[in-house]
């Protein structure tokens, strides 16, 4: 393919996929890359489709065509029967799905807000939430606690509350640093998620195969944050623009504390809040001081969006740095866990010193389940892997 991802205009194949027989495809790379990442960021894309079916649909009607909105033809253990992608995705068992027929005969995924959770799980309307398709309220966990028809869990902590540091507007090192020591994350995980996460430096939480214990997050010390502001080079001329998602309400309130804590060492910021599509917009155009967002690196394989965002000019933080691209250039050949941890700890070793981002805490979200569902528990990966198995009692 071309660099912009796509092949030619009427090409009828692509260079470097062969058929090798009918159940086995050669894939060919153009650059070398990992199993590990060609697993994960290209293989899980791959899905099977009825060429008998929609094999003489012409390309550009393929997206727009019925078939797609309700296909009749599926590999996994159910069919979409009806969907509104506002509001709801229902499907059907497959009685011929490779597993086994499903236990249950329909399943429906409601698309509702994180606040309506409760009342759907109390009522009994919703069965099952996932830690990270579900966003519970953080103010709702101990009334569903409280719940007997309910069982609730807590999955690895996976996902991030990343804090990117547009390293153009805010240049000076040891500035950014400052603004880690003046912030004391503990506090904050503490009291306003009561503990369920945990605090780390750079991208990778302790869920993850590459994690590396050896990294100790930078302790809260304002008193070295204001040595490091007296030693900097660089001081903002106006308050730092920090952008913030309004729709999560626990980093509106830590936002709050971290400003606070920050203005107490010194440095000066103003709190924007906006909807989660306009901030990815800001953080786009580079039109920001300081910008946070929930971010969840996949612990298999979080090298696609670590390269992504120390991508230098046009990502989010601009920053570049010859060591973090090495390591980045090797971790995207190698398989071997441990190198591939020593290189991952290479780059959140660089994170620390340098600061382009920073984790504010690492989530451990709820999830919950009615008890009358069997067969499953709640999970951050492989939710659906044995869906066939998941049956109602009662």
């Amino acid at each position: 393919v071309g660099d912009d991802g796509f092949v030619e205009m009427g090409a009828d194949h692509i260079e470097g996929i062969t058929k090798v027989d009918d159940k086995t495809v050669r894939f060919a790379t153009k650059e070398p890359m990992s199993l590990v990442t060609f697993q994960n960021s290209y293989a899980r894309y791959l899905m099977p489709l009825p060429k008998h079916v929609i094999g003489e649909i012409p390309e550009a009607e393929l997206a727009s065509h019925e078939w797609f909105a309700k296909p009749d033809v599926v590999s996994g253990p159910y069919r979409v029967t009806a969907f509104d992608k506002d509001h709801y995705v229902s499907y059907e068992a497959n009685e011929k799905y490779w597993k086994g027929a499903p236990k249950i005969p329909k399943l429906n995924i409601r698309i509702v807000e994180g606040s309506q959770l409760y009342a759907g799980l109390q009522s009994g309307e919703i069965d099952i939430t996932q830690n990270t398709m579900s966003a519970i309220p953080l103010e709702d966990y101990e009334s569903l606690q409280a719940l007997e028809t309910v069982e609730t869990s807590f999955g690895d902590a996976i996902t991030n509350q990343s804090v990117f540091i547009n390293t153009k507007n805010v240049p000076d090192q040891k500035f950014r640093q400052a603004l880690l020591y003046a912030i004391d994350r503990n506090q904050i995980l503490e009291q306003l998620l009561k503990g369920n996460g945990e605090v780390v430096d750079g991208f990778l939480s302790t869920a993850g195969p590459y994690y590396d214990p050896s990294i100790e997050p930078v302790s809260y010390d304002p008193a070295k944050a204001k040595e490091l502001l007296a030693e900097s080079n660089w001081m903002p001329s106006s308050p730092l623009r920090f952008y913030i998602d309004s729709g999560d309400s626990t980093f509106v309130n830590a936002a709050s504390v971290i400003a606070a804590q920050w203005a107490a060492v010194g440095i000066q910021t103003e709190i924007r809040t906006m909807d989660i599509n306009t901030l990815m917009s800001t953080a786009g155009s580079g039109d920001f001081d300081i910008m946070a967002v929930q971010y969840t690196y996949p612990p298999v394989d979080p090298y696609v969006d670590i390269a992504w965002l120390l991508g230098g000019e046009g990502s989010w933080t601009g920053y570049s740095h010859a060591e973090a691209e090495e390591a980045l250039s090797k971790i995207a050949v190698l398989s071997d866990k441990e190198e591939l941890k020593e290189q991952y700890g290479i780059i959140d070793r660089r994170m620390q010193e340098d600061v382009p981002m920073f984790s504010a805490y690492v989530i451990r979200t709820m999830a919950a389940k009615n008890k009358r569902l069997t067969g499953v528990n709640p999970s951050v990966y492989g939710f659906f892997n044995h869906v066939e198995e998941w049956d109602i009692t009662g």
